[in-house]
């Protein structure tokens, strides 16, 4: 198995990297992504991107916020 840790993430963009965890899952590979908010995600892949890379992780830690957006999308991962 291998570990890519990616710190504060959207300070770069990885070329197709929506597609990576679930490619690189089958070779063992997992992936820990860490990132202050969800909405710099989405700016800097797209709003259908993040979907993808949020479908693909199997866990999601989120912490507090004063992001407005934010405290309204929480709410969607716990039904």
């Amino acid at each position: 198995p291998f570990v890519f840790i990616l710190d504060e993430m959207t300070t770069f963009k990885v070329r197709d990297f929506e597609k990576l965890p679930s490619v690189l899952r089958e070779y063992g590979a997992a992936f820990l992504l860490l990132t202050q908010s969800g909405a710099k995600l989405e700016k800097l892949y797209s709003k259908l991107d993040r979907s993808s890379i949020e479908a693909n992780f199997g866990n999601i830690f989120l912490g507090r916020t004063q992001d407005v957006e934010a405290l309204k999308y929480y709410p969607l991962f716990f039904g």
